[in-house]
């Protein structure tokens, strides 16, 4: 009978602190966050099994307003059960509470006989330096040729900072524009790129335009706002 859940890392070590049950904003979906265990108080039987389940954090939960809601899987393989980021998009760590950094998981143990432990925990979000840097209230115009980008940045106390840039399109393998721009008061050169993502929707191809960013080179783009669709 399950009487607990725990963890480990990908590569089996066993997370002592639950603050580093984690990742970082920009990461991408497809992260294994970790494997899931349980602890019970009797020697197991090894042909016992614990079947394990995420479900909704309940509604008298102090977190109940980070729920995770499908930001998270569950992947079975061999027997063991890892958490899975599902969804890698909304996971900004500005975006979360002031005091509640992480976001609440439901994870509820069941074995052979239909004994269940359920428990809510945390998977904190980790900040990556200058993540604030992205824009806001963009706006784009295309034609076949170019895209003019124009938006607000996060300047000195709060300050709105206006950009506009008219960049040629490139010829990757989406069509994609990219302004960069010098931000002094970060020491950080901040890049926002527009590009055309054809994306599976109820078994159609549609091409959306999506608005990824990031404020140094060694960074990864992370995707933001899907400006537009073709549908």
């Amino acid at each position: 009978t399950p009487t607990g859940v725990s963890f480990k890392e990908e590569d089996g070590t066993t997370i002592t602190s639950n603050t580093n049950f984690d990742f970082a904003e920009d990461d991408n979906k497809e992260l294994i966050i970790g494997e899931i265990f349980v602890s019970d108080t009797q020697e197991p039987d090894t042909n016992d099994f614990v079947r394990f389940n995420l479900g909704e954090v309940p509604n008298d939960d102090a977190d109940k307003d980070v729920d995770h809601g499908t930001r998270f899987r569950l992947d079975q393989k061999d027997e063991k059960f890892y958490l899975v980021l599902n969804d890698d998009s909304d996971i900004r760590w500005s975006n979360l509470p002031e005091n509640k950094k992480y976001f609440s998981v439901r994870i509820i143990a069941t074995d052979l006989r239909g004994n269940q432990f359920a428990t809510t925990e945390k998977v904190y979000v980790d900040r990556v330096d200058c993540s604030e840097t992205a824009m806001e209230n963009v706006k784009v115009y295309k034609t076949k040729a170019a895209m003019t980008i124009e938006g607000y940045i996060q300047g000195k106390e709060g300050e709105k900072v206006f950009r506009r840039q008219t960049v040629p399109l490139t010829s990757e393998d989406d069509d994609a524009a990219t302004i960069t721009f010098d931000f002094p008061e970060r020491n950080v050169q901040p890049s926002i790129k527009i590009s055309e993502q054809t994306v599976q929707v109820d078994g159609e191809d549609v091409v959306i335009g999506m608005l990824s960013n990031r404020c140094k080179s060694s960074h990864n783009y992370i995707n933001r706002q899907q400006l537009w669709s073709d549908s």
